[in-house]
């Protein structure tokens, strides 16, 4: 059994607004680093995120290392990614969905080297940014959260992550009530990341630093 220590966390239209609801409804001792994606990432969106709640929020700085309990939030023009050492990376490999930074990238990352240690909520949204990502965490033994489409101020990114059935569908606060419980889910012991995983996100690290 392996203990869960990190929750990614993504979305785009209508996401910020969700992201701060949540963020503001955790408490202060959550036993967790969290990562987020926004899209289109503006370089103030941190702060949104700091004064909504207890947690202290940071703009994504590639190397900074995993704590409980910090945010870390991605900037424009680099994708925000879970590195194989517990640190934050950022990586200037190509657009995904015509993004970047996108959602897919952080939580493909999270499920090669976070795996079952790793939490994943996708918030609101438009498209479908993150769903393949969200795929694959639950494939490599993450639990998974989506926000309750009728809560989302746009429903096309939480209604398609429905269809993954995920652990838990909530409004964006009812996720933060839950997440204290999710993290406490025993997860399994770690597998062999599919080649695939592995090929994309050997990809994305390759470039990260830079």
């Amino acid at each position: 059994m392996t203990d869960r220590d990190v929750v990614v966390i993504g979305g785009s239209l209508g996401a910020l607004q969700a992201a701060a609801t949540l963020l503001g409804k955790l408490p202060a001792d959550l036993s967790a680093a969290l990562l987020i994606v926004v899209t289109p990432a503006r370089a103030r969106d941190f702060a949104m995120f700091d004064s909504a709640g207890p947690l202290p929020a940071v703009v994504a700085v590639d190397g900074d290392v995993l704590r409980p309990g910090q945010i870390h939030v991605a900037g424009p023009d680099r994708h925000l990614l879970l590195g194989p050492d517990d640190r934050v990376r950022l990586s200037s490999a190509p657009h995904y969905n015509r993004l970047r930074p996108a959602v897919d990238p952080l939580l493909l990352s999270a499920a090669r080297w976070g795996g079952p240690r790793t939490v994943g909520i996708l918030l609101s949204g438009v498209f479908d940014d993150g769903v393949a990502g969200l795929a694959a965490l639950g494939m490599h033994g993450g639990v998974l959260a989506v926000q309750d489409p009728a809560d989302a101020a746009y429903p096309d990114l939480p209604a398609t992550a429905t269809r993954m059935h995920p652990h838990q569908v909530g409004t964006a606060a009812a996720l933060a009530a839950a997440l204290p419980e999710l993290l406490k889910t025993p997860g399994t012991a770690p597998t062999a990341p599919d080649p695939a995983l592995v090929k994309e996100t050997d990809i994305l690290i390759h470039v990260a630093g830079t």
